[in-house]
């Protein structure tokens, strides 16, 4: 007589490199996530802080209209403008109390100003007045803009805090530098002098 044994079950669960090939593959999915999220979250903040900077600019300009002059950078810290003297590009904070407007950008430092001196409460704005800002693409050759044409530029430090946009002796802004990833940006004297005179400001 012919006897049939039980068969033997196989174990239903999982081997130790089964198990390893999971946690393998759950690793790299969670890597990629994270490298994604940290992309999505560092672009959510260079949107913010370009609309700040705008928000900024806009705000500059309708002071300007309103009181005939732009006003000197924040050089203390509270947000109000400070006496400032001399010519051609001064800088500093941007005077974000008087202007109503935040303190700090996306990565929690300050927003940075330069204005020209000719654009100033002490001075006659005319519709010959220019300014002197050098707006530069990550060399001397390559300008963004016609210096005299500058008369204000705002600028955002970016994630690294670091002030990589500005240098002196002649002041200039670095927009665009491999190693800067400050946020720039700046106004044509074409377009501060139209506003005011839309203003009705006599030039």
């Amino acid at each position: 007589m012919q006897r049939t044994g039980t068969p033997i079950k196989r174990n239903a669960g999982f081997s130790l490199l089964e198990l390893g090939i999971v946690l393998v593959i759950l690793t790299i999915l969670g890597t990629g996530a994270l490298s994604a999220l940290r992309l999505q979250t560092e672009r959510s903040r260079l949107l913010e802080a370009h609309s700040m900077l705008a928000d900024a600019r806009e705000a500059l300009l309708n002071h300007a209209a309103i009181s005939g002059h732009l006003p000197c950078p924040d050089t203390n810290g509270d947000g109000e403008p400070d006496s400032c003297s001399g010519s051609g590009p001064i800088s500093g904070r941007l005077p974000w109390h008087l202007l109503a407007l935040p303190e700090r950008d996306p990565w929690g430092n300050a927003l940075y100003y330069s204005v020209h001196s000719n654009f100033l409460a002490d001075r006659t704005i005319t519709l010959k007045s220019t300014g002197g800002i050098e707006i530069q693409a990550g060399s001397s050759s390559n300008t963004l803009a016609n210096a005299e044409s500058v008369v204000l530029a705002l600028w955002s430090s970016g994630a690294d805090g670091k002030q990589g946009a500005a240098s002196e002796s002649p002041f200039r802004l670095h927009a665009e530098t491999p190693d800067n990833d400050d946020q720039v940006v700046w106004l044509s004297r074409f377009v501060l002098l139209g506003r005011m005179l839309e203003a009705g400001r006599t030039l």
